[in-house]
């Protein structure tokens, strides 16, 4: 099994491998890099570019993509015209709707299995909240907010390309959970105001909508203010909130206090969601959790770069 990059994330997903079963290569771009990166994590590092390093070797089935944000789709691209058969990458695969088109093309005409990897659906409270949903009939109406923390973000030693595709980059981890507990977006009204010097299109962001299982929604998200991320999702039986994502309360219908849910911690000591989403890349265990490429193409187009815009 095959993981490009060398940094924290694909040390992370190779520690998940490991804990799995499975002998993961890390691939560094420089000799230096994986040297360092094999002293500290105790992996296999070895260094060179994607498609040497395929050509070099035998055929790979699995591999998964965890390098800089605007290396992910051209990686993932080399890794596809290579014949690995399913691969899954960091989020959010590509910084636009057209990148992550062009991508998902490649990866049907191939028949590549590809996957976004967005850890925070495998949270343990991400989980109990979905089974709290199903069992109460679904959704009726989800409030989130998507709140940068700019003054953050701009010291950053991050490309301006990334800075500037912030949302993508960042941001989809948390409308992406919003719509996992409840369904995709059929309707969406937007508005967006201000702008940053490294994301001028805008920095304040709100808009509304409904899902294809009729769902009402609405955001904010405030780059300017203070605030975090949260997902405040409601039932005919309870309201859910996840504040911070780590965390599920709920409040009962009929009255107003919260109770905070007991959670099981699956994560093996790993960075959150990341051991439950290699095992469902892996062998398919909670699969459905598993974001599809196809669907993260259409929802560039439809959702992602909707909200960029007023309309």
């Amino acid at each position: 099994m095959l993981i490009v990059g060398a940094g924290p994330m694909a040390v992370e997903h190779g520690r998940a491998a490991r804990a799995l079963g499975w002998s993961p290569t890390l691939l560094a771009r420089s000799g230096d890099k994986a040297r360092k990166t094999a002293e500290e994590s105790g992996l296999q590092v070895e260094f060179g570019d994607v498609q040497t390093w395929l050509e070099m070797q035998s055929p790979q089935d699995h591999a998964v993509v965890a390098v800089s944000v605007d290396a992910l789709a051209p990686v993932t691209m080399a890794l596809i015209a290579g014949g690995v058969g399913k691969i899954l990458v960091e989020k959010p695969g590509g910084v636009g709707a057209a990148e992550l088109a062009r991508l998902d093309a490649a990866a049907e005409a191939s028949g590549a299995e590809v996957y976004i990897a967005y850890n925070r659906r495998f949270f343990a409270s991400v989980r109990a909240a979905r089974t709290r949903l199903l069992e109460a009939g679904g959704a009726t109406s989800l409030r989130f907010d998507f709140t940068e923390l700019a003054w953050k973000v701009a010291t950053l030693k991050t490309p301006a390309a990334v800075k500037a595709a912030w949302l993508y980059a960042n941001s989809t981890h948390v409308i992406d959970t919003a719509f996992f507990l409840t369904s995709e977006p059929e309707r969406l009204r937007t508005e967006i105001a201000g702008g940053l010097s490294w994301h001028p299109v805008a920095s304040r962001f709100s808009g509304s909508g409904r899902t294809d299982q009729g769902c009402l929604f609405s955001y904010v998200a405030d780059w300017e203010s203070p605030g975090r991320w949260s997902v405040d999702v409601r039932s005919h039986k309870e309201r859910l909130l996840l504040e911070p994502m780590e965390s599920l309360q709920v409040q009962a219908a009929g009255g107003f206090s919260w109770e905070s849910v007991p959670l099981d911690n699956l994560d093996g000591g790993l960075k959150p969601g990341i051991l439950a989403q290699m095992r469902a890349f892996l062998d398919g265990h909670g699969g459905e959790h598993l974001m599809p490429l196809a669907l993260q193409a259409r929802r560039a187009a439809a959702v992602y770069d909707r909200i960029l815009t007023t309309s």
